[in-house]
């Protein structure tokens, strides 16, 4: 079998990687079942309908790990200390961006909410800090 190009190769890993993460979101939504500080979560599923879903990713997963062989694409390396500081990063950019002055371009914000608003902000800006 010829092998892909490293370009090719690269796009296809990169296809894999978010089919996984994908599939194990819906895993986790299966079998964690639980409601956040952001959202409610509606049991709509029977057991039997959750049961095939969860056999079907199983099987996706599957499907990957062949792929990911049978095209020889390596395992990506992840290392907590640079998953952590990549999360944080992320997290910093999102709450900078939320600030009242970012804001102001959606239309003009409250002005009597700016101090109280961006502390709360910065609150969180703190508390990624600190992870």
């Amino acid at each position: 079998m010829r092998s892909l190009k490293p370009n090719h190769k690269r796009a296809l890993f990169s296809t894999l990687f978010l089919m996984e993460k994908l599939a194990e979101e819906m895993e986790e939504l299966f079998n964690t079942q639980r409601s956040t500080p952001t959202r409610e979560l509606v049991i709509d599923l029977t057991d039997e309908k959750r049961k095939s879903l969860l056999e079907n990713i199983n099987i996706l997963k599957e499907e990957i790990k062949h792929l990911m062989q049978k095209y020889e694409l390596n395992k990506q390396q992840l290392s907590e200390s640079n998953f952590v500081n990549a999360r944080k990063t992320k997290a910093w950019e999102m709450l900078h961006n939320s600030k009242s002055k970012s804001l102001n371009a959606f239309g003009k914000f409250p002005e009597d909410l700016v101090d109280e608003y961006d502390g709360d902000i910065n609150r969180l800006l703190d508390m990624v800090n600190n992870l």
